[in-house]
């Protein structure tokens, strides 16, 4: 017999908008709920099939929406999968279908191949290529868990780096849950041998001899030493995505996690301060802040030039209208002072990730927020330039450039070693055939010096 297991009141959309069926809880901002009326301008009796067809249509639906990002389906894979659910579903019908739903297996049939065109024909506008991941089918173990920001599952697979012994190398570290013991366990890859080997290197370079490690072995690039330790520490520390910084400014990398209502109400933020040797001292503070706070990325940086990693929250309306700015700034033990700052832009600054880092070479940290037509037509560029005291100068500049520039994320780095941060806008064909590259180079008082190049490199570069 036909499936009848659609929601009541739930038409499956194949054409009309992106809406998605019932399902897992993946990055959905909207109601579920649509229809598709073209097919009544074809014929009246197709609506009959939106039940029909519906476990199809919202399968097809998911692919469409999550099936590239998460899996890699085409969309012609997608379109074709549909259809032969549909047809499966009309090698269904017996006689209770017959009497009481008025199909046949010759009327399916000519239903799913209208549907199946209707997708070929109008549903390029509606494939997904650059969603997150959604792991509809459940087959995907790196996709988000139900209320886990897409960030978090990257931090939970994805390896951090860092200085953990003030070596000068940089090591890798792993945080997950229960791998030697129960909670929290973190384990470290060292570069280099460790800090005694890196002694050892630094006072053999000196000389003709070659490095020599303990005992009288090479040392040799590329070689790791494993350290690891159970901490304890709860899932919930991984809600949202692990940061890493020096909070003591001792220069070794420190882990930091931040969440809601570990050991007390509102935010909590617990480090895990590196002692150098693989093991870490655990530091926690509940600070109070709402749930509110983690509605965007934390952001790390320093925003009074005092050599500590500071947090930074941004988001709207936390404590008066518009753009809200608090820092967490770092004593350097594990406790916090809290600066607050209301700056007022609207929420069109959100539209991309904010950015950090030094427009003025000051060696404060300030945010960088890009977006199109804020004051002006085009790129608009805006600079909360940190006065290290949890108050920001707010500059900003309309450049003009046209969205195509936000097709992918705007990198920041110092193209020509002034100190100073710069932006990267990197995309295809805007200005001539192949890789076109704009820098924004910062003048150090919120205006930005516009330069271009294009490369010949083909769109796979950027795939």
């Amino acid at each position: 017999m036909l499936s009848r297991n659609a929601a009541p009141g739930l038409l499956v959309l194949l054409l009309a908008s992106p809406a998605l069926a019932q399902g897992p809880n993946c990055h959905l901002t909207s109601p579920l709920e649509c229809s598709a009326p073209w097919k009544a301008a074809i014929d009246p009796t197709l609506a009959l099939y939106d039940e029909v067809f519906d476990p199809a249509c919202r399968q097809h639906d998911w692919c469409y929406r999550y099936g590239n990002s998460t899996y890699g389906i085409t969309r012609t894979s997608c379109d074709d999968s549909f259809y032969e659910e549909m047809k499966e579903i009309c090698n269904d019908v017996d006689l209770v279908d017959l009497l009481t739903l008025g199909v046949s297996w010759a009327d399916c049939r000519k239903a799913a191949f209208i549907f199946y065109r209707g997708v070929q024909n109008g549903g390029n506008p509606h494939f997904h290529r650059n969603n997150p991941c959604c792991d509809y089918k459940g087959t995907q173990p790196n996709c988000p868990r139900p209320g886990e920001s897409s960030a978090a599952v990257s931090s939970r697979f994805n390896p951090m780096r860092g200085d953990v012994d003030r070596n000068g190398r940089t090591d890798i570290v792993f945080a997950g849950q229960g791998w030697s013991g129960a909670g929290l366990n973190v384990r470290v890859k060292v570069s280099g041998l460790g800090p005694l080997a890196a002694l050892i290197s630094r006072r053999m370079t000196r000389s003709a001899t070659p490095s020599l490690g303990p005992l009288g072995t090479p040392l040799q690039v590329g070689s790791w030493t494993s350290w690891s330790e159970v901490l304890g520490d709860g899932p919930g520390v991984h809600r949202y995505p692990t940061l890493t910084g020096d909070v003591d400014g001792d220069g070794r990398m420190d882990l930091i996690f931040v969440g809601q209502g570990w050991s007390g109400a509102g935010l909590n933020v617990r480090v895990k301060r590196s002692k150098g040797d693989g093991t870490w001292t655990s530091w926690s503070e509940v600070l109070g802040d709402g749930p509110g706070v983690h509605s965007h990325a934390t952001l790390t940086g320093d925003v009074d030039g005092d050599g500590k990693t500071d947090l930074i929250f941004v988001g709207q309306g936390w404590s008066g209208a518009g753009l809200n700015v608090r820092v967490k700034r770092s004593k350097g033990d594990g406790t916090w002072t809290s600066w607050s700052e209301v700056l007022g832009d609207g929420p069109g600054v959100h539209s991309h990730a904010t950015l950090t880092g030094d427009v003025d070479a000051d060696r404060k940290t300030d945010l960088i927020f890009v977006g199109q037509g804020w004051s002006g037509a085009g790129l608009n560029v805006r600079v909360k330039r940190s006065k290290g005291d949890g108050t920001w100068t707010s500059w900003s500049e309309v450049l003009g450039d046209g969205p195509g520039v936000h097709s992918h994320p705007t990198l920041t780095g110092d193209v020509d070693g002034d100190g100073k941060t710069d932006l990267i806008l990197i995309g295809m064909n805007w200005s001539g055939p192949g890789l076109n590259v704009r820098v924004k180079r910062s003048n150090g008082d919120g205006t930005w010096l516009p330069a271009h190049k294009i490369f010949p490199d083909g769109p796979a570069l950027l795939r």
